[in-house]
């Protein structure tokens, strides 16, 4: 999770490791911090152009994958085909996939409000109603 404070980055690190540590990245410009987490789902631009820089992408490559995350919501790297099959299998290969949260169980209560146990990419459990 990335959340954007006043030109900060505050990134929420979690699995079994992580407990209720923050880091607070760098301000925009300086270099960012190695990635923490194996879904692309939630990191921000600047994160996946870097990422695509790290496996010798253009800049574009980067707006693409966003785009396909974000705006076209697309469940899997292999549902990308603006990205080349080399950089797609390379992203597996680190053990990058995008990572959406998945419907674990839901549990509904006698007023009809309805919760739902939401799986995340990492192998943490969110509850949200």
């Amino acid at each position: 999770m990335v959340l954007v404070f006043n030109k900060l980055r505050l990134s929420a690190l979690s699995g079994p490791n992580a407990g209720a540590k923050c880091r607070i990245a760098t301000r925009w410009g300086e270099k960012l911090p190695e990635l923490t987490q194996a879904g692309l789902l939630g990191l921000d631009f600047q994160e996946l152009s870097q990422l695509a820089r790290k496996f010798g992408q253009p800049e574009y490559r980067a707006r693409q994958l966003f785009d396909a995350i974000y705006p076209q919501r697309l469940d899997a790297l292999d549902s990308i085909s603006t990205l080349p099959k080399q950089f797609r299998s390379a992203l597996k290969s680190e053990g990058l996939e995008i990572g959406f949260p998945r419907n674990e169980k839901s549990f509904r209560s006698s007023d009809g409000t309805i919760r739902y146990l939401m799986a995340m990419a990492d192998g943490e459990t969110v509850e949200t109603v």
